[in-house]
């Protein structure tokens, strides 16, 4: 097995898979992975995998090796490149793709403009010579009109509230059009900005004297912040760079070195000996606080490109050498298709899954510092980058592999590790995912379908291969955990070929050994077998192999609980939760994680199997399982649980819970309250909106903050939970007989969200803005009121705001209502399997998991929820909401609710809920809304 240590990457096998992504206009397509944020549009409900212009830098990339070696094919490929990108506007003059990891639901963004105009740019300034007649003037018109549409962010100009990245690249981009075009508009304004941008941003002494970072906002460096992440270094080195040689100013060039530096001095050292990029440091008067994982690989380039700019102008060992060993870095982390490892540190997609956009930004790097290598130019480059790959590729990880065979691609968890299940096609701008086939979701369509998509499961002593698929493959393998080859050599020695497998990072190799001379091609190490908590029991094909029991578990003194594996709900914590039961009772608990994608998927796997386990955790009841789930209404303990009977179908307990998790909340910055005069929390409709108002008036920059995505719907659902059930208690039922319609339920909801839009309280950036960005803006003390469920206390807990949080039940129309009714989910639901031979213990498990004090408090740490009595004391955010929710008259189940008596009878409520209320931040009318909501429940009940 190969241990892939090259000197430097195959910058040839890199342009190839790059090349694999360009459709037949230029588009340059890809999942648009954002591995610095851990985002991707699959987490924004998106779904693009089209055109985004952060992979522009790929057109100068090409443009490049273009001139160094001429090409017909190159240069027709290149040319439509170059002309999707100039003629891809939007009406406004921006460019269209412009939201990169956000996709298509992102339509405006400074740095995705710019690195659209780079492109062009430097694409134009390498190889403008061979576009056809007037193009090359197309081109620059593109880019001119571009410019001048930006004149949105901040008037053209840098600015306190500009991104530093950002600002500079513009610089970057007027360099470049001044000099191609002969036009002068821009000149006179090229070195203030510079100069401003210096001033605006500069983080002197991080990490050194002879260092210098930049803050990511301007406004930080007053009171703290963020200094830019190390890959955007490259956008702000290189028009100082330029600067210098424009106006002879040599301090400008000694800005750019001690840039440079802040990224070389900053860069860390991981398990394998590479250099790596840090993430970023927080700055705050003297402190000084580094993040180094998780962080990018693929995607150093732009930093790279602007180091090799300094290095132009002076001799700097010490940052050569740093490029030296980051050619290292790609070349460790390099698979045999030619795309390298996202990142480390975030364990799931964002490390596995290749951006074209970030490798984009590594191939123009990379094509620039070989340009005087004549092995690198030798006549076979280009039909290395224009030959179709023979082998399937695998990047894999114990939480998530990417996959790729021609046009096809896959992000897929192993079995039991995730429920990732993401499909798309090279030649196509949407991917798609695939769901379960008992939910309402469409089937994934025909021709994303990936045949013989292969299949990994880890177990305890590495990960395993489980598909029969013949197809030629290279599996590079990304962590610490062993790849041991197919699950058929498993109950032997280890001797097969893994002539194919690369390992690109390993902490040490099985058995022992120095981890940097790589895998012996030989192992021994046996399977052993794990002898409870195991998450390969229940899995049939291995089951035969570990000697598991099947049924109702493998002895009389045994019980086998399903549960939902996180990073917070870990295997050893579950594990310790139920050893007092165990010490107590002498029955074993065999933890199991899911053998699917999820509890969801698994559970309805193992009933067909024959082999379901005894309690399963973290689902509810569906029509299809429901009558495999066992009564509980008998035992006098289950009726005390919470929510029990508001989960309850015909008066029959089939699922149980811990607490709950109270929804109906508006937290406020009490600060910014009293600033605007309002010395109560508003109990009513009508209190809500003057105190909105008082916010307003008072300059809050937004006086209710609503999220982008699935929290748009949950959010309006919460504040809307207390007055619906006034007016219309178990107003689903009312819906279900025909008595009320849906969208009379909701109207008032949209009447009073509508007045809240036309008022300026919330604007259409909102719904563009992901719950994580507008948490942070409360904490910032940026937003008076934000509406979410009481799951927001453990983020306030960890980043405790520096201002006092108060929270308080969402309004109703009456001051005699108030508090209204709260809207609440249950927690921790436990069900049991009424097939199992051991009903007693099963239910005596649960019985002491939802009852048992201790119990309850170690979940409650697990992960966060409410009951009466529980203490709360070590959350002070915890306590509020609870002492709110005891005050509550009673609590309610959401519209979303899928189970017992209070369900609608209709499933994909919540998706189509949310698609129509952000339709008003975009000015429809309400009352459309509400009879669009109408007909789509009817179509879904005739249906």
């Amino acid at each position: 097995m190969s241990t892939h240590e090259a000197p430097a990457p195959d910058t040839a096998a890199l342009a190839r898979w790059m090349r694999t992504w360009i459709g037949a206009q230029g588009q340059i397509r890809g999942f648009h992975n954002h591995s610095v944020w851990g985002t991707n549009p699959a987490t924004f409900i998106d779904f693009t995998s089209g055109h985004q212009a952060f992979s522009a830098p790929a057109t100068a990339a090409f443009a490049q090796a273009l001139a160094r070696r001429p090409d017909d094919r190159a240069r027709e490929m290149w040319r439509r490149m170059m002309l999707f990108q100039a003629r891809t506007v939007q009406g406004d003059g921006q460019f269209r793709h412009i939201g990169f990891q956000v996709g298509e639901s992102a339509t405006s963004g400074l740095i995705h403009n710019m690195a659209g105009c780079i492109g062009l740019l430097e694409g134009l300034r390498h190889a403008g010579h061979l576009l056809e007649p007037g193009e090359a003037e197309e081109v620059l018109r593109a880019v001119r009109a571009n410019l001048e549409a930006c004149r949105v962010y901040g008037g053209g100009r840098p600015s306190e509230d500009g991104t530093v990245n950002q600002e500079y690249a513009r610089v970057w981009a007027k360099f470049r059009y001044t000099e191609l075009s002969g036009d002068d508009r821009y000149a006179h304004e090229l070195e203030d900005d510079l100069d401003a941008l210096v001033r605006l941003s500069r983080a002197p002494g991080v990490p050194d004297a002879a260092s210098c970072g930049a803050y990511r906002q301007p406004a930080d460096r007053a009171e703290g912040g963020i200094l830019e992440p190390a890959e955007y270094y490259g956008l702000m080195i290189v028009p100082l760079v330029i600067g210098s040689r424009r106006f002879a100013r040599p301090d400008l060039l000694d800005e750019a070195v001690r840039l440079s530096l802040h990224v070389a001095r900053s860069a860390w050292t991981d398990e394998r000996g590479r250099t790596r990029f840090h993430r970023y440091w927080y700055v705050r008067g003297e402190t000084a606080l580094k993040t180094t994982e998780p962080m990018l690989i693929a995607g150093m380039g732009l930093s790279l490109y602007g180091i090799d700019e300094v290095l132009s102008e002076t001799e700097h060992p010490e940052l050569a050498a740093f490029v030296e060993d980051c050619l290292a870095t790609y070349a460790a982390y390099q698979t045999p298709a030619g795309y390298f490892a996202s990142a480390t540190g975030w364990h799931n997609e964002a490390d596995v899954a290749p951006s074209t956009a970030w490798h984009a930004h590594d191939l123009l790097f990379l094509v620039r510092h070989y340009d005087t290598a004549e092995s690198f130019w030798a006549e076979s480059f280009w039909d290395v980058v224009f030959a179709e790959p023979e082998r399937r590729s695998v990047l894999l990880s114990d939480r998530a592999y990417w996959v790729e065979d021609g046009v096809h691609w896959c992000i897929l968890s192993p079995l039991t590790a995730g429920d990732l299940s993401i499909y798309g096609r090279k030649d196509r701008d949407d991917f798609a995912r695939s769901f379960f086939a008992w939910t309402d979701k469409e089937p994934l369509p025909a021709e994303l379908a990936f045949d013989e998509a292969p299949v990994f499961f880890v177990a305890d002593e590495g990960i395993w291969r489980l598909d029969d698929s013949a197809r030629a493959t290279d599996v590079s393998v990304l962590g610490a955990i062993p790849y041991r080859g197919h699950v058929r050599e498993a109950d032997r020695t280890l001797d097969h070929d893994l002539a194919h497998v690369v390992c690109i990072t390993s902490s040490r190799p099985p058995g022992g050994g120095d981890s940097d001379q790589g895998w012996e091609t030989t192992m021994s190490t046996p399977l052993r077998r794990r002898t409870r908590g195991a998450v390969i029991l229940g899995f049939a094909p291995v089951l035969a192999l570990t000697a598991c029991g099947s049924g109702g578990g493998s002895d009389s003194d045994s019980v086998r609980m399903l549960v939902n594996i996180t990073d917070n709900l870990t295997q050893e914590k579950w594990e310790a939760l139920v050893k007092p039961f165990e010490d107590e009772t002498g029955i074993d608990v065999e933890i199991e994680g899911p053998t699917g994608q999820s509890v969801a998927e698994s559970f309805p796997s193992l009933l067909a199997a024959g082999t379901a386990p005894d309690v399963i955790q973290s689902i509810f009841p569906s029509e299809d399982t429901a009558p495999e789930i066992l009564d509980l209404t008998e035992y006098e303990w289950a009726s005390g649980t919470p929510m029990a009977d508001l989960y309850a179908t015909d008066g029959e307990i089939n699922v149980v819970g811990v607490g709950m998790q109270p929804q109906s909340l508006l937290y406020y910055n009490a600060d910014l309250f009293e600033q605007a005069g309002v010395t109560e929390p508003p109990q009513t409709w009508d209190e809500l909106d003057a105190a909105l108002a008082a916010l307003d008036g008072a300059g809050v920059a937004t006086p209710i903050a609503f999220a982008s995505e699935w929290a748009t719907g949950v959010q309006a659902q919460q504040i809307w939970h207390p007055q619906q059930n006034v007016a219309a208690p178990g107003w689903q039922q009312s819906v279900a007989d025909g008595s009320s319609s849906l969208g009379e339920q909701f109207e008032p909801l949209f009447e009073h969200l509508s007045e809240w839009i036309d008022a300026g309280y919330t604007t259409a950036d909102d719904v563009a803005t992901d719950s994580g960005t507008q948490e942070a803006n409360f904490i910032a003390g940026e937003v008076g009121i934000y509406p979410m469920g009481s799951w927001f206390t453990t983020t306030l807990a960890a980043s405790p705001p520096d201002f006092e949080v108060g929270v308080f039940s969402a309004p109703v129309d009456a001051a005699a209502d108030a508090p209204g009714p709260m809207g609440a989910t249950m927690a921790y639901p436990y069900m049991v399997w009424n097939g199992t031979e051991k009903v007693d213990d099963a239910t005596a498990l649960v019985e002491y998991l939802v009852t048992d004090a201790e119990a309850i408090a170690t979940q409650a740490e697990m992960d966060h929820f409410t009951r009466e009595g529980l203490d709360t004391s070590g959350n002070e955010y915890a306590s509020a909401v609870q002492e709110v929710a005891d005050q509550a008259p009673s609590f309610v189940v959401p519209g979303n609710q899928t189970v017992g008596d209070y369900a609608l009878p209709v499933a994909g409520f919540n998706p189509k809920f949310t698609e129509l209320v952000q339709s008003l931040w975009q000015g429809a009318d309400p009352a459309d809304v509400a009879a669009d909501l109408t007909a789509w429940y009817e179509a879904e009940s005739a249906g």
